[in-house]
């Protein structure tokens, strides 16, 4: 390891950018990492995260060697991490056709019916919070609290 130079740290970060998604199955048949590589701007390239995800994992190899003395530079100067824009994609509110459509009183059920309370709550209880129906159902009647007559 003590042979590893600056130009090699700087070629194993821009080859990961060139692997493809399928890398193992393709170094599988062939011997040489050389002969999988693809166009990194390429969709059959990895993923910006995957890519992230590698270069922080050698980051960390790379300073754990040389905390450990095998190396005498980590390099870590040279690890240009992407990053990842995190934000989602922001989803459409349902419309109002939507909405008469989910609450249509031939399929939504009647308040009154017990045994379908769940499902006359929960799609209000989405609705007016904001919250998944996944948390929603978690909820026991103790949850709820009465807030100044509210």
């Amino acid at each position: 390891m003590e042979d590893i130079t600056k130009s090699d740290i700087k070629k194993v970060c821009y080859d990961l950018y060139a692997l493809p998604k399928d890398v193992v199955e393709k170094l599988k048949k062939r011997k040489n990492i050389r002969d999988v590589l693809v166009d990194k701007d390429s969709s059959k390239a990895l993923s910006k995260k995957t890519v992230q995800q590698y270069l922080i994992a050698f980051a960390s190899f790379m300073k754990y060697a040389k905390k450990e003395g095998y190396i005498s530079d980590s390099f870590a100067e040279n690890f240009v991490i992407p990053s990842i824009d995190r934000a989602k994609p922001q989803k459409d509110a349902f419309t109002e056709s939507d909405l008469l459509l989910i609450f249509n009183p031939k399929y939504y059920p009647y308040h009154l019916d017990e045994a379908h309370s769940p499902h006359f709550w929960l799609p209000l209880l989405a609705l007016y919070t904001g919250n998944r129906i996944g948390e929603l159902a978690q909820l026991s009647v103790n949850d709820a609290v009465i807030d100044e007559k509210v």
